[in-house]
């Protein structure tokens, strides 16, 4: 009797456990195929669909200011990732408490749950960061990239956001930087070139005196008296004819040929 009971429990446990088994099996493969996003065995075709994470959570919580996402989202919203700080990334510069508009020194925000996180765009070049008075350079191989406020750089005279209208510069050099997926990141920036000295700005019966800089005479804006000099006319290029009888002085820019030009001044 105790090994027909013995018997009968083993074969009443086989026939619960090899359901079990094939149940366990069934939904292992439906979990892979859910967590690998393909149809499992036996799905209709063209159920399978692919949709945008939403923005990590850990990733924004654990950001600290300094750090760097990268977006994946192309949409209206954001999915943001921690990544290293490079161009075509969102810096973290602050987090404020609750939804507001003000966020210093930052070109863009995003809300996260019950704050609003300040972040900076970084241009390509880290052209587009820069701000009005600051000053970029052109390089070698024609890019224009930050640097230092001297002759033959350009200062940044104005800055458009939401805008591809290179109008808005007037007479100074525009440069666009698009952003790939969002309208409002698109910015013009407004360049003027730095002369060696004050006749590349100077219009006619502007006054200029003679100044010694590191060695060098150049001419700086000055009052109207005896001694200084007043611009009689400029032109484009090398052209020292136009100045007929006043003193011609021409600025040859290297680097930027179409910004040469002549100026005509006379004495007071």
């Amino acid at each position: 009797m105790a090994r027909r009971l013995r018997l009968a429990k083993t074969r009443f446990s086989a026939v619960l456990i090899w359901p079990v088994v094939g149940v366990v099996l069934v939904a292992m493969v439906l979990i892979r195929a859910a967590e690998s996003g393909e149809p499992a065995v036996g799905a209709a075709p063209g159920t399978t669909t692919r949709t945008v994470e939403p923005t990590v959570v850990d990733d924004v919580e654990r950001a600290q200011i300094g750090n760097c996402f990268e977006d994946l989202s192309m949409g209206d919203t954001h999915d943001f990732r921690l990544t290293d700080c490079g161009y075509d990334t969102y810096e973290l510069l602050e987090r404020r408490p609750g939804d507001t508009d003000t966020c210093p020194k930052a070109n863009w925000s995003a809300r996260s749950h019950d704050t609003t996180l300040c972040l900076r765009y970084r241009y390509p070049n880290g052209t587009g960061n820069l701000e009005v008075g600051q000053c970029a350079v052109r390089t070698s191989g024609g890019k224009t990239v930050p640097g230092d406020c001297r002759p033959g750089a350009f200062t940044v005279s104005g800055k458009h956001y939401g805008t591809a209208d290179t109008s808005k510069c007037g007479k100074d050099v525009p440069l666009a930087q698009p952003h790939p997926t969002r309208a409002a990141l698109s910015v013009v920036l407004c360049l003027r070139y730095r002369y060696i000295d004050d006749t590349g700005a100077a219009e006619v019966r502007n006054c200029l005196t003679k100044v010694l800089e590191n060695g060098i005479e150049l001419l700086r804006f000055g009052d109207c008296v005896k001694g200084n000099l007043y611009l009689t006319g400029r032109t484009k290029g090398n052209n020292k004819p136009y100045c007929n009888n006043d003193v011609a002085v021409f600025y040859d820019q290297p680097q930027f040929p179409e910004l040469d030009y002549t100026v005509c001044l006379r004495w007071i």
